[in-house]
């Protein structure tokens, strides 16, 4: 039994450990915020976040400093 939790713990985390960037942005490491339903934080360069399911909720976009700062181009 407690293998089946570990299981789906890291099948969990692993759905939930995507790419950092977002719309071409890359966040800042060990930053976080609570997006309305979840938690996200920046490690090491990606993008972790709880898969809580929430219903009916305005979802938060991430604060500014969240991301690095853009180049101009």
């Amino acid at each position: 039994m407690p293998r089946k939790y570990l299981t789906l713990f890291c099948f969990l985390f692993l759905v939930s450990f995507t790419a950092a960037k977002h719309s071409g942005r890359k966040c800042v490491d060990g930053r976080s915020y609570f997006d309305g339903c979840n938690h996200v934080y920046c490690a090491n360069g990606h993008i972790i976040k709880s898969l809580k399911e929430c219903r009916d909720i305005h979802v938060i976009e991430a604060p500014e400093d969240f991301w690095e700062p853009q180049e101009d181009a």
